[in-house]
């Protein structure tokens, strides 16, 4: 007798952390990494150089950070 196994395949959403303070990075990504593949950074060019690699799902960003900002 022959079983037929499925594999499931699971494809986690990603995000993206850029965020300055180590406390508040470290927690979001504590509480985060349960259900999604986490990336982080603490500086905005840093960010943007991820973000344009990984192509995110999500993205969690500090409005001001060094180097760059999000307000213009």
């Amino acid at each position: 007798m022959e079983v037929a196994l499925r594999e499931r395949v699971v494809i986690m959403q990603s995000i993206l952390i850029v965020e300055p303070s180590d406390v508040l990075r470290k927690e979001l990504v504590e509480e985060l990494q349960k259900d999604y593949l986490v990336y982080s950074c603490t500086r905005g060019d840093e960010g943007l150089a991820l973000y344009t690699q990984l192509h995110p799902d999500g993205l969690i960003l500090n409005l001001y950070l060094e180097s760059i900002d999000g307000v213009y």
